[in-house]
This record gives C-alpha cells, sequence and structure tokens, in this order.
C-alpha cells in the first residue's frame, strides 16, 4: 500500500500573523518573569540584614513577647484572637492570628522566623505591585519594573518590613494589593467573581489593618486614569467597600480615642493645621531624598511665646501651591493628579491632623502611598514620544542607579534595626531630645547588665520628664537587680505616688517586701495587683511564695491551685503547692504534686528527692529508698546519712 505524500499546505494569513504575535507575547512574558526575578532577588538582598535582628522593646513586646493570645491556634485561642477588642490600641485580628502561627514555630527563642514573614510578604508585595502595575499599563514592563523595584528596595519601607510588630503593614498591603488587581479584572471582564474576589480581600486587610479603609477612593483613582465615565453604576458598585470602610473606620477611631489620640487641646487648630502639612511635604521629600531617616519624629519643641520654627509656618503655603499646581495640570494630563491623589489619600489618615501617638510622622505610613508616584514617574517616562528616545531611556538609568541608591541606604538602615540599642541609639543621634529614645535604651541596658549605662539613660530621661510613673518603675528595676533594695523601694514608691494603681510598681514592690520577710506589706500590694487584673497568674504564684513563707500554707494551696488551673504544666507550682501541703501535713497530696513534677520533668532531681522524704513521712520505706537514689543519680546532694537512715528503719 503505497504511502499518500503529505501536502506542506501554506499557513493562512491569519496563522502568518498569529505566529510572529505569540512569539511576540511568549517574550515579552519571559522579559516580564525575568525581569520580576531581578527585582524580587535585589529587594530580598537589600533587606537580608532583617533576618539576623533581634525583638526591639518598642510595642514587640505587646504583640509578642508578652501577647497571650499568641499561645495557641487552636480554634478556641482564634475565636479569642478575632473577640479581642484590641491589641496596642488597634484591632487587627488577622495579624495577631499571623504571629500566632510564628510563635508556634519558633515561641520566642527565633525572631528571625517572624522577621523571615514579614520579609516574604514584603516580597509578595512587590510581586503584587508588579502585576497590577503590568496589567494597568497594559503591559509595560519597564512601568511594572521601576514601580516594583522601588517599591520594593525605597528605604523609607524599611520600618514596615524590619519591625516585627509593623506585620500589619506588609500583611493588609497584600490583601489591599490583591483587591485592587481583581477589581481591576472585574472592571474589564465582568465578571462578579473578581468582585467578590476583591470584596474579600479588602476584607481581610481591614482585619489586618484599619489603613485599607482608603482602598475605595483609590478605586475611583484608577477609574478616573483609565478613563472609565462617572455614572451612577461606578459608585453603585464601590457601596459594599464604602460600607466596610465606615464600620472600621469607626471602630478603629474609637478604639484609638482610649489613648492613642492625643486631647485636641494639646495643640491649637492652626498647630495640627501645620502638622498636618509639613508631614505631607515631607514624606514627599523623603520620596526623593530619603535621608536622616529615624524610627522617631519628635513633634518641635515650642518657644516661650507658644511658637513653633519657621518652616512649620511655611509648610500650609507649600502645600497649597502644590495642590494648585496639580490641579492645573489636569488641563494637560491626569497622571500628576493620579499620583499626588493616590498619595494624599493614602497618608491622609496619619497626617496628624488628628494626633494620633507621639510622633509627627513615621516611616511606614508611606508604604502603600508612594506607588502612585512610583507609577506615575515610570508611566511618564515611557509615553515619550520618539523623538525623546534619547531623554526617556537616559531617565531610565538615572532611575536605575538612583534605586541601586536606595537598595545600599535600605541594607544599611535595616541593619539599625538590630536591637534595642541600635535603634535608639540611631534615633539619639538625630533627635537628642527623643524621651522615649533614653527610656527605653536605658530598659535595654537594665535588662542585658548594663547597669550603669541604663541609670545614665535614666537620668536624661528624668531631667526631661519627672512624671513618668514608668521611669521609676525601671529604675527600682535597676536598683534591685543590683541587689539596693532600698532604693529600690523608694522608686516605686515614686512611682505610686504619681500612679497609685500602677501595676509594675505595686507588683515589684511586692516581690522585694517578700524578700526582705515583710509578708504583710508584700502580700497586700499582690492583693492590690489582684483587684487591678485578676488574670495576672504570675500574682497568684508569687502571693503563694510568699503565704508559704509566711507560714500560711492553706492560702499558699488555694494561689498555687489557681496557677495550676491556667498553667497545668508549671513545675514550680506543682512542687510549691507540694510543699504546702507537706506542711500541712496532708503528705499524700504532697506525694502526688512531687510525682506530677517528676513526670512533667524526669531529671528534676528535687522534686525526687522531696518525694522520698514525702514517702519517708508515710513509712513507705521502699519507695523512699528509690526516690532518694534517683535524686542522688540526678545530680541533687542527698546525704549518705540519710539514705542509710531509709535502711535501718
Amino acid at each position: 500500500m503505497k504511502k499518500q505524500k503529505t501536502k506542506n499546505t501554506p499557513p493562512t494569513p491569519n496563522q502568518q500573523k498569529a505566529r510572529p504575535e505569540a512569539k511576540k507575547s511568549n517574550s515579552a512574558i519571559l522579559i516580564a518573569a525575568l525581569t520580576l526575578a531581578v527585582i524580587l532577588i535585589i529587594t530580598y538582598i537589600s533587606f537580608s540584614p532583617s533576618l539576623k535582628c533581634d525583638f526591639t522593646n518598642w510595642d514587640d513586646p505587646r504583640y509578642v513577647l508578652e501577647n497571650p493570645l499568641l499561645k495557641s491556634t487552636k480554634s478556641e485561642n482564634i475565636k479569642e484572637i478575632f473577640k479581642t477588642k484590641e491589641v496596642s490600641l488597634n484591632y487587627h485580628p488577622l495579624t495577631i492570628l499571623s504571629l500566632a502561627m510564628d510563635y508556634q514555630k519558633a515561641k520566642l527563642d527565633k525572631p528571625e522566623v517572624y522577621h523571615r514573614t514579614n520579609l516574604m510578604l514584603h516580597i509578595a508585595n512587590t510581586l503584587l505591585v508588579f502585576v497590577l502595575i503590568y496589567l494597568f499599563s497594559n503591559g509595560r514592563i519597564e512601568v511594572a519594573g521601576f514601580t516594583a523595584l522601588f517599591f520594593g528596595i525605597h528605604p523609607m519601607h524599611v520600618e514596615s518590613v524590619t519591625w516585627i510588630a509593623e506585620r500589619k503593614d506588609v500583611l493588609y498591603t497584600f490583601f489591599f494589593l490583591l483587591s485592587l488587581i481583581t477589581y481591576l479584572k472585574f472592571s474589564e471582564t465582568k465578571k462578579w467573581w473578581f468582585y467578590i474576589i476583591a470584596l474579600l480581600a479588602f476584607s481581610l486587610s481591614l482585619i489586618s489593618k484599619a489603613m485599607a479603609v482608603t482602598l475605595p477612593v483609590i478605586m475611583l483613582l484608577f477609574d478616573f486614569l483609565k478613563g472609565r465615565k462617572l455614572e451612577v453604576k461606578l459608585f453603585l458598585e464601590k457601596i459594599p467597600f464604602f460600607i466596610l470602610s465606615l464600620v472600621f473606620g469607626i471602630v478603629a477611631l474609637r478604639i484609638q480615642s482610649q489613648g492613642a489620640i492625643a486631647e485636641f487641646d494639646t495643640f491649637t487648630l492652626f498647630q495640627r493645621v501645620m502638622f498636618a502639612s509639613y508631614g505631607a511635604i515631607m514624606y514627599l521629600v523623603k520620596l526623593f531624598a530619603p535621608v536622616k531617616l529615624s524610627a522617631f519624629y519628635p513633634y518641635p519643641n515650642l518657644d516661650n511665646n507658644g511658637n513653633i520654627s519657621d518652616e512649620f509656618y511655611a509648610a500650609p503655603v507649600i502645600l497649597l501651591v502644590i495642590t494648585a499646581l496639580v490641579f492645573w495640570s489636569l488641563k494637560k494630563t491626569k497622571l500628576l493628579f493620579f499620583a499626588f491623589a493616590f498619595y494624599l489619600v493614602s497618608v491622609a489618615m496619619v497626617l496628624q491632623f488628628i494626633s494620633v501617638g507621639s510622633a509627627i510622622m513615621a516611616d511606614r505610613y508611606t508604604y502603600i502611598a508612594y506607588i502612585g508616584p512610583f507609577f506615575c514617574i515610570s508611566l511618564a517616562l515611557s509615553q515619550l514620544d520618539k523623538k525623546y528616545n534619547s531623554i526617556k531611556w537616559g531617565s531610565f538609568a538615572v532611575l536605575l542607579v538612583a534605586a541601586l541608591v536606595f537598595a545600599r541606604i535600605t541594607y544599611g538602615r535595616t541593619s539599625v534595626w538590630n536591637n534595642s540599642e541600635t535603634l535608639w541609639t540611631d534615633v539619639i543621634s538625630k533627635y537628642p531630645n527623643v524621651e522615649v529614645a533614653y527610656k527605653n535604651r536605658g530598659n535595654y541596658y537594665g535588662q542585658n547588665g548594663k547597669h550603669d549605662l541604663a541609670l545614665k539613660d535614666y537620668d536624661v530621661y528624668l531631667k526631661m520628664n519627672q512624671k513618668d510613673p514608668n521611669i521609676y518603675v525601671n529604675f527600682g528595676n535597676v536598683m534591685n537587680l543590683k541587689n539596693q533594695n532600698d532604693k529600690a523601694l523608694d522608686a516605686y514608691n515614686k512611682a505610686l505616688a504619681l500612679e497609685p494603681n500602677n501595676f509594675q510598681a505595686l507588683m515589684n514592690r511586692g516581690n522585694i517586701q517578700g524578700t526582705l520577710l515583710q509578708f504583710d506589706k508584700a502580700i497586700a500590694d499582690y492583693n492590690r495587683v489582684e483587684q487591678i487584673d485578676p488574670s495576672f497568674t504570675q500574682l497568684y504564684f508569687n502571693r503563694g511564695l510568699t503565704y508559704l513563707n509566711s507560714g500560711n500554707s492553706q492560702k499558699s494551696v488555694e494561689d498555687f491551685n489557681t496557677v495550676l488551673k491556667r498553667e497545668p504544666d508549671n513545675i514550680q507550682a506543682w512542687m510549691n503547692r507540694g510543699v504546702a501541703w507537706f506542711k500541712m501535713e496532708n503528705y499524700p497530696a504532697a506525694m502526688n504534686d512531687f510525682m506530677k513534677a517528676t513526670k512533667l520533668q524526669s531529671t528534676n532531681g528535687e522534686a525526687w528527692f522531696k518525694a522520698s522524704v514525702t514517702a519517708f513521712k508515710m513509712n513507705n520505706l521502699k519507695d523512699a529508698e528509690t526516690f532518694g537514689l534517683k535524686a542522688r543519680s540526678l545530680g541533687y546532694k542527698v546525704e549518705d546519712s540519710y539514705l542509710q537512715s531509709l535502711k535501718t528503719n
């Protein structure tokens, strides 16, 4: 049978056209992927020193080190995380849940685990910025590339990425960008499942950080730049987003009004306008010149007449001029308006018109805000006519050099967050009048045995602010560590004179009074602590030990019952309650507690010896000898005469 010859039919005109286009499309995707890979690698390297950073004493204790919500990721605790109204005057349960997941992997021993999660989220955000701009600019790789690159490596973003407590920033941004991307896909395709994903992502962003409330306005800005008609339908589709923004905005305002928002009469209305204008301008300045960066930017000092320096008076005028120029530019292009509006909307909530916190500005507030300006600068250069090609590519070359310089600054700036000492020393070097810097660096020195350095910082702080009870608490802690109990008690008394219900002052004064055998005074302080915070478990442990030492074994048992109900694996609580039972001659109960301690820690020689003595009291000489030999084998000192007495009885 003859094989049929196959005809080489020529491709149709449409096929001839499709093949080059397909090749072109594939090559564009490959170039985009390679560009993105390079950007992500540069971003990772720029922030890599963060993986060697420790926790700091600035909000990390509230979010991680002392946060009981992180102890478990079981369903009951997850419910508690979402029920808890605030952590550090913020409602962001998803952020706390993400930190709890890190805690399950690393506890408090490996800060690099928490830092790695922050960095990976930042890498993911950089990727999403690339995708967002790539889609919105119709596949302009250079526009998406430069926008993502500057987002990824800008020095002003170090605080958001390297500060563990700022997990909320990188987490809310991830869902914020995801919502924007899926919203853009919805506006192009009208497929409602994109809309649903956008709404869901926005919800997750809001429960990561309340600053996500600006998203609906940002959506409108993208609609504006894309040229969508400002018709009723455009606003109707945003209603669910605006409702969510309103709800979470009210929640955030109510929570922060409990302490984060300063009294309105602290500054005059005009001064607040000046501070807001100053912040808006300085964030723009640091967009192009990220110098003199600091973890803390203090409010200006007022002179004897209540006035502030000239640049603050000039700030509102400068901002008005910039705004006027932006509106004037609408005659020729929408780009400048989009960039400025994107930036201003993103930072509007934190421009200190309503003073939140004690700093006039913060680097972290620019994390999303800079995306708009980065995008518009890149797009404007990309859209230059062919006759301006030399200017266009020359400008891109300048941008590339600037990006590499910024990456180097970011690498160095990340190292500043190595620990509390390096962080606060950097703040002091730039702003020597920041009270909290001396306080926090002093706390770090005190906790790390550098007592003289701690006292030196506390002395500077006290000259600035003698009305802070906590500084006297910290001073007392250092005196306590130096075994100078009289000075420690004097410091705690000063703290309590300023704040009679100061939790730590009462607790620490009670501890010292207990060691000085002033049992009644110690118990009185512990009782006041219980009235303030009955959930503080360490209180019951310390008071139980004080009752035990004072001879009130029954009260001691009651307090250790509370401890063990909350912390069933607390070996020392089992031991101490066992001693209390022993003193009350309830030997079976004492034996039960000592044996429980040996089950929790089989190498606990002291528990085995106490079990041996208890067995002896119960006339169980065989167990007494077995337990005594076990204690000795574990290195606990057991006298030969004691073991011999067990054999002769």
